[in-house]
């Protein structure tokens, strides 16, 4: 359809030729990120480290809302180094579980949670902030 559109519009072989491997490398590139994010969690996964990150988040003396703020300054401190996709993509899935464990799991109910929402709504909630804030910093 994009071909037949672009040779519609005049374009030479010559220019369609090297949309679509431009196409192709940027394909394969995103896809080895993919892959190599896929394998990186695969491997936290297997070393047990995001439920034992969870247990010491939980374990802190200290009220969630300041965990969570200070979850917000490490992001910040990332974020003078690193782009907000790789950010992401390497410190959700230990942060995350962490997230949920403090607020009571993933079937609390709000009135039981530690931030006023059920386990849902946390994990909305939280995605809301980590984007808006990674998008400020």
């Amino acid at each position: 359809m994009i071909l037949a559109l672009a040779i519609f519009h005049g374009s030479r072989w010559k220019e369609i030729k090297s949309s679509l491997m431009e196409t192709a490398k940027l394909s394969a590139m995103i896809f080895a990120i993919i892959w190599g994010v896929l394998i990186y969690v695969r491997f936290l996964g297997f070393a047990d480290l995001p439920t034992a990150f969870s247990d010491w988040i939980v374990s802190l003396e200290q009220s969630p809302m300041l965990t969570l703020l200070l979850i917000l300054c490490a992001y910040a401190v990332l974020g003078m180094f690193m782009d907000a996709i790789g950010m992401l993509l390497l410190t959700l899935p230990v942060v995350y579980p962490a997230v949920i464990a403090l607020n009571g799991g993933a079937d609390v109910a709000a009135v039981d949670s530690a931030f006023g929402v059920s386990g849902v709504g946390c994990a909305i909630w939280f995605g809301i902030i980590v984007v808006r804030w990674l998008n400020s910093v």
